[in-house]
């Protein structure tokens, strides 16, 4: 009679990330926050000290060209490793 016996393996259990690791648009949005701040900053600097009174559309233009890089650096090919 032959000696059957099981190998059993030990499971390989990882810890699941947290949501807030795996979501994938939390890359995307502190991209575009990021890239939000410094062009927010760097407007402010270089053309807002000037003014009196900076306007609404002044503002949009600075966050948005800001949060536009950090939208492409975020989602790019090579943010990717696709390149």
């Amino acid at each position: 009679m032959e000696n059957n016996r099981f190998n059993f393996e030990k499971p390989h259990i990882t810890k699941e990330k947290s949501w807030f690791a795996k979501t994938f648009l939390t890359k995307t949005v502190l991209f575009v926050l990021i890239g939000s701040v410094l062009s927010a900053s760097y407007y402010y600097f270089q053309y807002w000290q000037n003014y009196s009174v900076v306007g609404f559309t002044d503002i949009v233009e600075g966050v948005s060209v800001g949060a536009l890089i950090g939208y492409f650096m975020a989602n790019s090919p090579c943010a990717n490793n696709k390149c």
